[in-house]
């Protein structure tokens, strides 16, 4: 993926999660970037976060550190549920959900 495009994407997730607070935010973007980038893309923004990440939303940053944790390798980015982090339960349906 060109570099500018991907700084893009990435930064607009970060974007939507900035009003968040970071302890929120950061497991919220690491979590994005987990479940919805494709391995290839995900190197390759680690890799350019590595070399500096000039232009990466401080959120993206954060989040890729978070990512390269133990836990988070093993496919647990949430320390707990992440209801508990604002985020909605992607189970439910509705506001009649249960």
């Amino acid at each position: 993926m060109e570099q500018e495009k991907m700084v893009a994407m990435v930064n607009r997730i970060a974007l939507f999660f900035a009003s968040y607070p970071d302890d929120e935010a950061v497991p919220a973007v690491a979590d994005h970037i987990d479940k919805f980038w494709e391995p290839r893309f995900r190197r390759q923004l680690d890799e350019y976060a590595l070399a500096g990440g000039e232009g990466l939303h401080r959120l993206v940053m954060l989040g890729l550190t978070l990512l390269r944790e133990p836990a988070a390798a093993a496919g647990h980015v949430w320390k707990d549920n992440p209801r508990s982090h604002g985020m909605p339960d992607p189970g439910a349906r509705g506001s009649d959900a249960g």
